[in-house]
């Protein structure tokens, strides 16, 4: 994981009501505790939170939430990668939303709104991610798996957000180097 890097930080903003901002470390048990229920392999709660508070990929990473009068409606940490031949690169992992608060639109209002973001203030070309759920929840907001001959993991589609042209000189690096799962 030596390849990753935090994302720039984007500044407090609204979307949709809402808002976003970067998750301090008291919000990081109630981040972790949002995808204890798909990631936590067994784990009793207690060890699970202990895991993810001394994970080095979490730490390497820039936090956000959506939330709405103080109460986390969603999470999800942003990564810079190394540049791919030239376009710039978000990688975007960890989106969760508490299970109470499920199928309420939140996780996909903070996914396109920290791409909208970075592409607006950052320039960013291309978001990267891992999807450990049906891929076509991501397609709504963008996303496009990368071809089957490139999808290096049985159990995740890697899946790509950008614009056509970027897509092509992805999938050709793609094709020389692996890309790397975070």
């Amino acid at each position: 994981m030596s390849f990753l890097t935090p994302a720039k930080k984007l500044p407090f903003f609204i979307f949709d009501n809402l808002i976003i901002r970067t998750a301090t470390l008291n919000d990081m048990n109630s981040i972790y505790s949002m995808g204890f229920d798909a990631w936590g392999d067994g784990l009793e709660l207690s060890t699970y939170l202990l895991s993810c508070n001394r994970a080095e990929k979490y730490k390497k990473g820039t936090w956000y939430i959506l939330e709405q009068d103080g109460y986390l409606l969603s999470s999800v940490i942003c990564y810079t990668l190394p540049s791919i031949s030239g376009v710039s690169t978000i990688g975007i992992g960890s989106l969760s939303t508490p299970p109470d608060k499920r199928r309420n639109g939140f996780a996909r209002s903070l996914l396109n709104a920290v791409t909208t973001e970075y592409y607006n203030r950052f320039q960013t070309r291309a978001f990267i991610l891992f999807s450990d759920i049906n891929p076509d929840y991501y397609k709504i907001s963008g996303f496009e798996p990368l071809p089957d001959s490139l999808q290096k993991k049985e159990d995740t589609t890697c899946m790509v957000h950008c614009n056509n042209i970027d897509l092509k000189i992805i999938i050709e690096s793609i094709k020389n180097n692996d890309i790397l799962y975070f």
